[in-house]
C-alpha cells in the first residue's frame, strides 16, 4: 500500500504530455 502511495506522489511530478512522450517514445504508442 505505502509503495503505491509513493509511486503516486513520484507520478504527479510529471504532466500528463511529459507521460505521453515517454511512452510514445519507449514505442508503446499506438499507431
Amino acid at each position: 500500500e505505502d509503495t503505491w502511495k509513493r509511486i503516486g506522489r513520484l507520478l504527479d511530478q510529471f504532466s500528463a504530455d511529459e507521460c505521453a512522450n515517454y511512452i510514445a517514445n519507449a514505442g508503446y504508442a499506438s499507431t
